[in-house]
């Protein structure tokens, strides 16, 4: 086994051909399928990236909303939001937001997002005689919502 370099997957290492090196090199795991066959290896990303490719380094990618899914979908209220990491690629790491599914803002970079939310339309709907006349028409009254955000409900 080549120094540095550990079999995986339940393969074995590589034949000492310098496989395991370009592997290493790409910061990538090395993997032979089978100990008995020449030319079987691949390199694999290491986790949390994905990929892999036969015979060389793999083009990996670091989808962070794997990761952060939750945060934007858990966010008041819930549903709201969806996690978007426009570039995938391991170097663009941190580059994810929360974005509104309604449409509206976007986050700063990392972090979930600040949607509006009307409650007029979505609390008075909610309570609608009708369906076209809310609590508040009923009486002669409009509905205003001063601070039509999430953070606000």
């Amino acid at each position: 086994v080549p120094l540095g370099v550990t079999p995986t997957d339940g393969g074995v290492a590589p034949a000492p051909g310098g496989e395991a090196n370009v592997c290493a090199d790409a910061g990538q795991r090395c993997t032979d399928a089978s100990s008995g066959m020449d030319g079987d290896w691949s390199c694999g990303c290491v986790p949390p990236e994905v990929g892999a490719a036969p015979a060389g380094p793999a083009a990996c990618v670091l989808d962070e909303c794997v990761a952060h899914n939750d945060t934007c979908a858990l966010a008041a209220p819930a549903g709201s939001q969806r996690c978007v990491d426009p570039d995938t690629a391991p170097a663009a790491a941190g580059d994810w937001y929360c974005e509104c599914v309604a449409g509206g803002e976007k986050a700063a970079q990392a972090a979930v997002a600040v949607c509006p939310v009307d409650e007029c339309a979505t609390r008075c709907g909610q309570c609608a005689f009708d369906g076209a006349t809310t609590p508040c028409a009923a009486v002669g009254q409009d509905c205003v919502d001063v601070a039509p955000t999430s953070s606000s409900l």
